[in-house]
């Protein structure tokens, strides 16, 4: 680091979340008092077993990531990001995103896809016409895996475990399918099970999440992850748009209890523009 070696930047003073506070909670803490000056924290966050400290220095917002490599040993590693996302404020795929983003200085996009105009603007900032689309300092980047990939790569953040991954792939294929049916009756289509259409996305829903029913059971979800944000952006969109009743899936609901008052998760609740 180029602040740090060159004797900058002498001290960061990192404190200890008090007994207080949930682990599932984030921006704990805010610091003015470093050894030199002029320079602010203006946000800190806990994520994974890392802190990553925003502050600015000299009129430039800097990213810190501590990371926790053996009990008293911290290692750094210094971001400076100019990031766009394009989002909806209904997309699910959009917020788990936003919630993954959470400590970065963020610019937030909304996209308006029920008019013409806005939609054909949209096209020129991805051919598929799909959020969210994260735009670094000119490098845009399409799909929320590719997205996720990109930033965990950024972030320096430990990749999904195989199991992890396999849990995502679930969440995604109820909701590609959920989009089916609800596309279908905003079309005005008839949906039964007659159609194999619809046959086939009924049953996978179903099946996917008597699954993710069980995994909220046998593994351990208490974490505020990028697992656990894609759950609760796939419970809270489905809910939304009435169209699953979880009432049948209660370990899926208690998964994502304890983080439906972190203070992110309230500003993007799924609502109509």
């Amino acid at each position: 680091m180029n602040s740090l070696s060159q004797g900058r930047i002498r001290c960061i003073r990192i404190g200890v979340p008090t007994p207080q506070h949930s682990r599932h909670t984030t921006s704990l803490y805010r610091y003015t008092d470093f050894t030199t000056s002029p320079h602010h924290v203006i946000c800190t966050s806990l994520i994974e077993h890392s802190v990553l400290i925003r502050f600015v220095f000299q009129n430039q917002i800097i990213l810190l990531r501590f990371f926790r490599c053996s009990p008293n040993r911290l290692l750094t590693s210094e971001l400076a990001m100019s990031l766009v996302l394009y989002s909806t404020p209904t997309s699910p795929f959009a917020r788990r995103i936003r919630l993954l983003m959470e400590p970065l200085e963020c610019e937030v996009v909304s996209v308006n896809f029920l008019e013409v105009g806005p939609r054909a603007e949209f096209a020129q900032v991805t051919p598929i016409r799909k959020v969210p689309v994260l735009d670094d300092d000119g490098t845009r980047i399409f799909d929320s895996h590719v997205i996720q990939q990109y930033l965990f790569t950024k972030l320096a953040m430990p990749a999904l475990t195989i199991e992890q991954s396999n849990l995502l792939t679930v969440m995604d294929s109820v909701l590609d399918s959920l989009v089916i049916v609800m596309m279908s009756k905003r079309s005005g289509i008839e949906i039964n099970n007659d159609q194999l259409i619809f046959a086939l996305q009924n049953e996978r829903i179903a099946d996917s999440l008597g699954w993710l029913e069980k995994q909220c059971v046998s593994q351990d979800l208490s974490e505020w992850n990028y697992i656990t944000m894609s759950l609760l952006s796939l419970v809270h969109w489905a809910q939304f748009r009435d169209l699953v009743d979880f009432t049948d899936y209660p370990a899926i609901l208690a998964a994502v209890a304890p983080f439906e008052s972190l203070p992110l998760v309230q500003q993007t609740i799924p609502a109509n523009p």
